[in-house]
């Protein structure tokens, strides 16, 4: 008989392509998809889903990643538009 804990890690490998080609489609981008990819088997060991169904709730960490990774950016794309309006200014 397998114990789970172990069995677990070997799943994660084998949904792993599942992970990182769900996140390139998400993202569009490939060094932040392997970035989200990466993070959502992280958050997998960390936290395993309750349920058997592990590639919805893998698919649900990755989406949830990818929207807090884009809200991220667009946060800090607003803040350094705001400095930056101050540099365009002559100096006295």
């Amino acid at each position: 008989m397998t114990n789970p804990s172990t069995a677990y890690p070997t799943t994660l490998l084998a949904d792993l392509d599942f992970v990182r080609r769900l996140a390139r489609q998400l993202c569009g981008d490939e060094h932040t998809a392997e970035d989200v990819a990466q993070q959502t088997i992280v958050t997998a060991l960390e936290k395993p889903p309750k349920d058997g169904n592990h590639r919805g709730w893998l698919a649900t960490v990755a989406r949830s990643l990818v929207y807090k990774h884009h809200r991220t950016s667009k946060r800090r794309l607003a803040r350094e538009q705001a400095v930056s309006k101050g540099l365009d200014e002559p100096s006295t």
